[in-house]
């Protein structure tokens, strides 16, 4: 008997010890995969310059692919550890959609417009499938990682709240002209009012900063709400530098979505009653008083200054517009008659900007003729263009789902702090429904909504009444199919941060490609272009970037020292020939699973006309205008072709069609002057010549336009808009004399007044 017990006792001391082995190992790997999920919380968003060439994309890729993959082999041994205990934390309707979502990508990669590039992502943007993917890492990751526990959600609230401070933070710093890293010129535009400063903090663009911030914003004012002392003053002043930061970045969209967010949170805050009157108490306060005097002048300083211009140009806009949202409604229009023909699969993720051209109308072609449109700047349209119709109604399913899951977990919420925080959850994610019907994802942005994907599925999680004892019954799994899921996740891993370096490598050789090409050195550039092609991604997107590294070589002006020596100026000649040649090479390399065939193929014109390779500048500009009808460059560059074989008919009717859809372009008005001012008969019309010579002389073509006006004069007989036309052209080049006698002439053709007394008006102001 003594035996048995003794035996019983040693045995029940083994299984105490491997429980409570276990259960050290579980708390230690999630602990592992908590603070990976953090990090990324805020390295993904913050992340962006390291000397490569596209400055806030690729940081922000690599980081994102590095940390998912990492994740991945310690998800591996959580399950393996854990076993169904992690797929009850992920259990829900909400998984499943989103399963399905991705399936439908899976599915629109494989038949869409162009697999390989789909896969990898467009090189200026790179939110193809595996970017995707990794966001879906990230969510099961965030749900495993924070488990039942509503201490590690508010930690991954507290680290949002950061991320938004650090990011609105730096937005305000450039808003002041104080940016260290970047030239303000990067995010000056032009408008008809003049320029427009907007803001792009850590993101890349305005729009995306307003975006993100409208995660970020009612997120802390809840954080500010359901905390005390110092954390709710940090909140409050983040909550104002968050808001200056949005406001001034002059994203209108992001203005309306944030006035929807606080209209939720209003809403949700206010029958809570007496369990929130203590957490938003703080309200009565006298450092709350001290707090929002001081925002409330900063705010009217900032009104007061001239940054705030910027705010009153981007409203005005509105109307001078007319509520075209910057052409975005010509955008969905065109975009919308997409969804019929990729009704099943979609184009593809990323595939928009491949499939679109076909699809756009002259009339946006002409609102912004040098635009490539990367998306139809709606989520909700890009869902259904890029994913097929399963796609878009998986997508609003996956919202109303969210929503639904977090409304559920507010009304069983018991704690005031939790259900404030819950509030802000679902403001937040309010906001950017609402924001997202104007604009798309971009990698941080995406990220962010699958976070906050995960967060509505904590929050369930942490306020379901389960059964106590779920997350303790620990199945352990020792067979080898266990054993092998965790040794492919950490070649997986291995791979991507492989992968990932190398991206880095060859991101960075293409930004010293193109220094070099500016600093003329050809040995550097051929070198920097090597390396940047041994890029590993098989789609080649970097060579398009390096056959524009090449092109700026070759049209680069002579150095002062080659126009002085024979031999100098043939060596500069001949590698200009050769780079030529290489950034046709490398142009033709990067087409074949190109995303933006269009920009190739216009590049492969352009450098064949320079290097004087008609033919293939005509099967460049024919295949340009077959992928995009209303792209002025293909019209423009195939009239150069056909004037360059004799057609001239066919080279002013092509850049007849360029002009319209690009009035401004230089190349096209010239096309027309060589051509128009070799034709020996009668066929164009006088006003046309005249209209062609203003727009020369506009575009600084003053030899071409004294050929097409004087032409006109021969053509018209008596003319006075001729005459007047030339002279202004005369007054231009300070040609005093020869004005002076065409304004003479246009008043002694003048049939009105009006004219003639202008004529004699500016003949006596050369006179003086």
């Amino acid at each position: 008997m003594q035996r048995k017990k003794a035996s019983s006792a040693k045995a029940v001391t083994r299984d105490k010890g491997q429980t409570s082995e276990t259960s050290e190992q579980k708390t230690t790997l999630r602990s592992v995969l908590f603070w990976l999920c953090g990090s990324m919380l805020l390295v993904v968003p913050l992340a962006f310059g390291g000397g490569v060439y596209r400055v806030f994309v690729l940081p922000k890729y690599v980081s994102l692919l590095a940390g998912a993959a990492l994740t991945l082999p310690v998800l591996a041994l959580i399950v393996r550890k854990e076993g169904a205990a992690v797929f009850r934390l992920l259990k829900s309707p909400l998984t499943t959609l989103i399963a399905l979502y991705m399936g439908t990508m899976c599915l629109s990669t494989a038949f869409g417009a162009e697999p390989l590039g789909s896969l990898f992502g467009s090189y200026a943007v790179q939110m193809g499938l595996l970017t995707r993917l990794c966001f879906f890492v990230l969510f099961a990751a965030i749900v495993i990682a924070a488990g039942r526990s509503a201490r590690r959600l508010e930690t991954l609230l507290v680290l949002v709240c950061v991320a938004g401070f650090v990011v609105a933070a730096y937005g305000c710093v450039q808003l002041v002209g104080r940016d260290p890293l970047l030239a303000p010129h990067l995010y000056t535009f032009k408008s008809p009012e003049g320029n427009v400063t907007r803001i792009p903090s850590t993101l890349g663009h305005s729009n995306y900063l307003g975006n993100f911030l409208l995660y970020t914003i009612p997120v802390t004012a809840a954080m500010a709400a359901a905390v005390r002392s110092r954390a709710r003053r940090i909140a409050l002043v983040t909550i104002a530098i968050s808001v200056t930061a949005l406001l001034f970045s002059g994203t209108r969209g992001a203005w309306v979505g944030l006035i929807a967010g606080v209209a939720v949170f209003v809403r949700l805050a206010l029958p809570q009653g007496s369990r929130l009157r203590d957490a938003l108490g703080f309200l009565r306060s006298t450092k709350a008083l001290v707090a929002v005097g001081i925002v409330a002048i900063a705010t009217v300083i900032l009104v007061l200054s001239p940054v705030s211009r910027n705010v009153g140009i981007r409203v005005r806009s509105l109307m001078t517009d007319r509520l075209s949202g910057s052409g975005r409604t010509l955008l969905w229009r065109d975009s919308l008659k997409m969804v019929g023909d990729y009704v099943l699969a979609g184009c593809g993720p990323d595939g928009f900007i491949r499939s679109f051209p076909s699809y756009k109308s002259a009339e946006l072609s002409a609102y912004a003729p040098e635009t490539a449109d990367e998306s139809s700047h709606s989520s909700y349209i890009d869902a259904a263009v890029c994913f097929g119709l399963p796609g878009a109604i998986l997508y609003l399913a996956v919202v109303i789902c969210a929503f639904r899951l977090m409304l559920k977990s507010l009304q069983k919420a018991q704690e005031p702090k939790a259900r404030i925080l819950t509030i802000g959850l679902i403001a937040a994610f309010s906001a950017v429904c609402i924001h997202n019907l104007f604009i798309y994802d971009q990698i941080a942005t995406g990220f962010y909504f699958f976070v906050f994907l995960a967060f509505a599925q904590v929050v369930r999680n942490a306020t379901e009444a389960s059964d106590p004892t779920a997350e303790a019954a620990i199945h352990r799994s020792r067979g080898s199919l266990w054993n092998l899921l965790v040794a492919a996740s950490s070649a997986v891993a291995v791979v991507a941060v492989w992968f990932a370096a190398g991206e880095v490598r060859a991101d960075r050789a293409v930004r010293n490609a193109f220094v070099a090409a500016r600093q003329g050195d050809f040995d550097g550039l051929i070198a920097q272009s090597s390396e940047a092609s041994a890029s590993l991604n098989p789609a080649r997107p970097l060579d398009y970037l390096v056959a524009r590294a090449f092109s700026d070589f070759a049209t680069a002006p002579d150095k002062p020292e080659e126009r002085g020596s024979n031999n100098k100026s043939a060596a500069a000649g001949d590698r200009r020939k050769e780079a030529i040649e290489l950034a046709i090479a490398h142009a033709e390399i990067a087409v074949r699973h190109s995303l933006s065939p269009v920009a190739e193929y216009t590049l492969i014109a352009y450098l064949a006309n320079i290097g004087g390779n008609y033919e293939l500048v005509k099967d460049g500009a024919v295949k340009a205008t077959q992928a995009d009808k209303n792209y002025f460059a293909g019209h423009w560059l195939l009239a150069e072709a056909l004037l360059a074989a004799g057609d001239r008919d066919g080279a002013i009717r092509e850049a007849q069609v360029a002009r319209t859809l690009h009035p401004k372009a230089p190349g096209p008005i010239s096309v027309l002057a060589r051509a128009l001012g070799s034709l020996g008969d009668d066929s164009v019309q006088v006003d046309d010549l005249i209209e062609l010579g203003r727009a020369l002389t506009e575009q600084g073509l003053n030899e071409n336009a004294e050929v097409i006006l004087k032409r006109a004069i021969v053509q018209a007989g008596p003319c006075s808009s001729c005459h007047k036309q030339l002279a202004l052209l005369y007054e231009a080049e300070n040609r005093v004399e020869e004005a002076t006698a065409e304004w003479k002439r246009c008043a002694e053709d003048a049939t009105d007044e009006n004219t003639r007394a202008e004529a004699t008006e500016r003949i006596a102001s050369l006179s003086k």
